[in-house]
């Protein structure tokens, strides 16, 4: 028996290392027990206290990512209508601006027309009164040299009747004046 004895204070030794510490290597029953027993609490623990915040968290992060990417893809639809109504708007103005300067363009020589013909008709009426001026003047410009040459006639005929008393004068006079008649 003495020999059986030795053999179990044996084997605690072979149990213990070089040192004569426990060997980290060999794992008992009751320590993986406790390991797993810890293990579940801490997990148990960190479920409670930190599992469920960071969940939470990361829920509300990705909520916060999905509004922001809706709030983007909704501000993009926004964009392109307004980019459209802009365009568009350009296009009514280009428009718009088209006809103002036809319709000016349109104005413009209907009035230099208009001008055109107030103009003829204006130089016409100078024209007119001009000619008829002429005319008044070319029939005073008569009437004053008939009336010098009566007034020249008959002062000729003055000095003619002064020095024909005369009698044989104004009977050359007579003769020639026939004659030429």
């Amino acid at each position: 028996m003495a020999d059986t004895h030795q053999t179990h204070t044996a084997q605690p030794a072979a149990h213990e290392g070089e040192h004569g510490g426990p060997n980290p290597i060999q794992v008992s029953g009751p320590m993986m027990g406790l390991t797993w027993l810890t293990f579940g609490l801490l997990a148990l623990v960190l479920y409670k206290v930190a599992w469920k915040p960071i969940l939470t968290a990361l829920d509300q992060r990705e909520k916060q990512i999905r509004d922001a990417l809706e709030e983007a893809r909704l501000t993009r639809e926004e964009y392109a209508r307004i980019e459209e109504k802009r365009a568009q708007l350009i296009d009514e103005a280009d428009a718009k601006a088209r006809a103002i300067v036809e319709q000016a363009r349109k104005a413009a020589i209907e009035t230099a027309q208009t001008i055109e013909a107030k103009a003829r008709d204006e130089a016409n009426i100078l024209l007119t009164n001009a000619q008829r001026e002429i005319a008044i003047a070319h029939q005073k410009a008569i009437a004053d040299l008939r009336r010098e040459s009566a007034d020249l006639a008959v002062g000729l005929s003055r000095k003619i009747l002064a020095d024909q008393l005369d009698e044989t004068r104004g009977r050359n006079l007579v003769d020639r004046l026939l004659k030429q008649v």
